[in-house]
This record gives structure tokens, sequence and C-alpha cells, in this order.
């Protein structure tokens, strides 16, 4: 083959085993950021998502969040859930409550309370699921997008 072939082909296929090896890295990213998404309805999870994105320059594994209910609100969960929010203030209409229990103790009969009108401001603490799972992998990726490089150098520069 001639040797300018082959330094033609060399990004292709240095291409090829990054792509593979993204791919590989995205897989495992997904299964440990699946083991820390919240849980409290498993709605989140069962949004979660691997997707690999390339262009003429790049290829990339993205963890992200795919569902997204009418108003566009389920990205917004999952982005306060991982970066944490203090909130806008948020007016609640008074409404009615059917209690049974009062201090830790049952009622005789239910009662139906009124609760008036309030303002509440959420506070959702900061749980990094998915920065924090990518960052615990981040010098394994580097060492394995390096060894990658390394082996697809060697092997060109050994068919000469």
């Amino acid at each position: 083959m001639a040797a300018g072939l082959r330094f033609e082909e060399f990004p292709n296929d240095l291409r090829d085993a990054l792509k593979g090896e993204i791919e590989a890295l995205g897989r495992e990213a997904f299964t440990k950021v699946a083991a820390r998404v919240p849980r409290k309805t498993g709605r989140l999870a069962s949004q979660e998502r691997l997707r690999l994105v390339e262009g003429e320059n790049y290829v990339t594994a993205i963890v992200d969040f795919g569902g997204a209910d009418a108003q566009g609100q389920d990205h917004a969960k999952a982005g306060a859930l991982e970066y944490g929010s203090k909130g806008k203030a948020v007016a609640v209409r008074a409404y009615e409550r059917r209690i049974d229990r009062v201090f830790g103790r049952a009622l005789a009969a239910p009662m139906d309370r009124l609760v008036k009108a309030y303002n509440r401001t959420p506070k959702v603490a900061e749980r990094d699921f998915v920065r924090g799972a990518v960052q615990d992998m981040r010098p394994e990726i580097i060492q394995r997008l390096e060894a990658v490089v390394a082996r697809a150098a060697d092997d060109f520069s050994s068919d000469e």
C-alpha cells in the first residue's frame, strides 16, 4: 500500500477507534448515572438516554434526559435536581384538606380544614448525579482515549 494512501486513511481509522471507545465509555457513564439518579417516582430515571453525536471534527457521547411533558417542564426538573434551585416564590392557592390525625393521634372522625393561601419558595439541594458520575470517570476516560490514540499511532508506524 502506498504511504500516501495509508496516511490518508489514518484519520478515518483513528476516528473509528475513538468512536468505538467513546461509545463504550458512554454506556459506562449511562450505567453510573442510572445508579445515581433520584428515584422519587421513577419518571426521571425512565427518561435517561445515551446519545452518540458526531460532527465533522468531533464524536461525543451524551447522557441526558429525553422526556418532556406538554410544557417541557421535565428538563427543568432534571436541571433543578442536578444543579439545585432556590427558585422563585410560588403562590399556593387556598385549599381544603381532610385530616384524620393530629399530633400523631387518630381523630374520632376525619375533619375538613381550610388551608389559607401562602407563598412557597422551593429549595432544592444540588445532586450532581450526572456531573458527579462523569467527574468520577474523568481519569479513566482520559487514559482510555490516550491509549486508543497510542495504539493507532503504533499500528500506523509499524505498518511502514
